[in-house]
């Protein structure tokens, strides 16, 4: 009797997987050969789709993986699921070496959720030798990073964030390590000391052996002494403040080794300058008090101080920028001191005899609403406060009542170049720390170091990324001067972020602004429970030189957002 013939069906089934796990493992041996990885800029990574999962509610991730963190939340996969795109091999997984992938976002990609992060490098073979110790401070494994503690910061954060970039940017084999020290150059309570500035940058030199450092403590705009001091010691510096000097040709002469979040001095006065002439200039002073708002039209007066180490900002850019449309300036300079008797009267008296009806002040915050705000208000005089982000003179807690008097502030506006202030929700920061450490929860107090020291690494970590494996000052600006960062949505909704990049070969990551008032009575974006908040016109639209039009916009009216 012949044989029964038995089923086809599971030789067909396992012929189909071993064909295509043959295909599977020639694929990824092709993939891990040791060839030479492209240059950054060579890199074209295929837009991959966003994982849209809330970052509280994200697993830990194997570290070469980039685990895209969305805006939007969808659920969590239920246990026994496994993602789209995941390995279906059966466990234990073959011991193959593959490269590193990490995850890309949107298209253009780029690095991270956040909309501000460099162009996306989503490859890095494993074994590709990165040089070691390409540079000071930089070794096969590690790349360190010096952080001045600054006046009630919390000391966790800047850790856990660059927890965040390690795992999720291209840094070639090595990590972010983080080292804090406690600077001796602008302790509170005393006057900045240019001479300890410069002993602290040797001990990040030689003590410390950093690649570079982030910000220093607020010196009132002269810790530029840090800086320059480490950039003859060949050290790079990431700050997001403004220097008394910091205007491009002072970072290009100390080139590679100086950088800034924000724009320079001299962008800032050249767009304020624009923003006068095409929003201010040749109108009634309307948000001024009720004496100066029967002027016919407003009267611009410069405040502008001299820190304690004789520096003094560069106002020519305001000065030409305002005489291009027929104003001219009643100008007054301040020096800093430690003069207990330096009260800001005469200054204010001499812009009330002169009949200015809007007063700027380039100037420390602390000095704006400290001594000349409080000035004012004992001469019945309430002018139109003109500010701009120049030391602090845009934040919810500039003006509040605590602050600054509440007649003074209710007539504050100005240009703002740091990005729109969100809630902590909404903004990068706090979606990268809560991605490092799901119980992360900081205090409304911690908001605003830690958004800059979020952003103080973001530049770092992009110009790591983008100088490749052989890391150096060198080839950390050559990789930011190159690339060019995609800035989806980039002066609009939904986050109306500065738009950045390195064009031109400039040493600040932005240079556009929006206009915004100050309402001491709305609730602090920052801090709801804190009266006082930083409104945005028209939701935060921004502008660069060459696009301030001519149109009269509304101040102190509809949403604060």
């Amino acid at each position: 009797m012949a044989a029964a013939n038995r089923p086809r069906t599971p030789a067909v089934v396992l012929g189909t997987f071993v064909v295509a796990l043959s295909v599977l493992v020639a694929a990824v041996a092709l993939t891990s050969r040791g060839q030479t990885p492209p240059a950054v800029a060579e890199f074209a990574p295929q837009p991959v789709q966003q994982i849209k999962k809330a970052l509280d509610a994200q697993p830990d991730e194997v570290a070469d993986k980039g685990s895209g963190a969305g805006i939007g939340a969808s659920p969590s996969p239920s246990p026994g699921t496994t993602r789209p795109g995941a390995s279906r091999l059966p466990s234990p997984r073959p011991a193959l070496v593959v490269p590193r992938i990490r995850q890309c976002v949107g298209d253009p990609p780029r690095q991270t959720e956040d909309p501000q992060s460099p162009p996306c490098v989503a490859y890095s073979d494993p074994k590709l030798d990165n040089g070691g110790a390409t540079a000071k401070g930089v070794t096969r494994n590690e790349i360190t990073i010096a952080v001045p503690t600054q006046f009630l910061e919390d000391t966790s954060i800047a850790p856990k964030l660059a927890t965040f970039f390690n795992k999720r940017f291209e840094l070639y084999g090595r990590k972010l390590v983080i080292q804090p020290f406690t600077p001796t150059g602008c302790a509170s309570g005393s006057q900045p000391d240019p001479a300890k500035m410069r002993d602290d940058a040797v001990a990040v030199d030689e003590e410390l052996q950093a690649f570079a450092t982030l910000a220093y403590c607020n010196a009132s705009g002269a810790d530029h002494h840090y800086y320059d001091a480490l950039a003859q010691r060949k050290t790079i510096s990431v700050t997001d403040g403004n220097l008394t000097t910091g205007v491009e040709s002072h970072y290009a002469a100390h080139a590679p080794y100086e950088w800034n979040v924000q724009p320079g001095v001299d962008t800032i006065l050249a767009n304020t300058a624009q923003f006068i002439c095409g929003k201010l200039a040749a109108r009634p002073p309307k948000y001024a008090g009720p004496a100066q708002a029967r002027a016919a039209t407003r009267k611009f007066g410069l405040i502008y101080t001299r820190a304690v180490d004789g520096t003094v900002p560069d106002i020519s850019p305001l000065r030409n920028g305002l005489k291009s449309c027929g104003q001219s300036l009643f100008e007054v300079r301040d020096d800093q001191s430690s003069d207990a008797s330096r009260n800001g009267v005469n200054t204010m008296v001499s812009m009330q005899n002169a009949g200015v009806t809007s007063v700027l002040c380039v100037c420390n915050n602390l000095d704006t609403r400290g001594i000349y705000m409080p000035a004012a208000s004992g001469q019945g005089y309430e002018p139109e406060w003109v500010e701009s982000t120049y030391i602090n003179n845009d934040l919810d807690n500039s003006y509040n009542s605590g602050n600054a008097p509440p007649d003074q502030s209710s007539h504050v506006l100005g240009v703002i170049f740091r990005n729109k202030l969100l809630p902590k929700q909404d903004m990068p920061w706090y979606w990268a720390l809560r991605e490092a450490d799901p119980n992360a929860s900081p205090s409304a107090g911690a908001y605003y170091s830690a958004n800059s020291r979020y952003e103080q690494l973001l530049l770092l970590a992009s110009g790591i990324q983008l100088a490749g494996p052989h890391l150096t000052p060198q080839s950390f600006a050559a990789g930011l001067f190159r690339a060019r960062f995609p800035n989806p949505g980039a002066e609009g909704a939904p986050y109306y972020q500065a738009r950045v990049g390195f064009d031109g070969g400039r040493h600040t990551m932005s240079a556009d602004a929006a206009m915004f008032w100050y309402d001491p009575q709305r609730p602090g974006t920052i801090d709801p429970s804190v009266p006082g908040a930083i409104c945005y016109v028209d939701r935060g639209r921004r502008f660069a030189l060459g696009g301030w039009t001519r149109s009269d916009p509304v101040f102190f009216s509809g949403p604060c957002s």
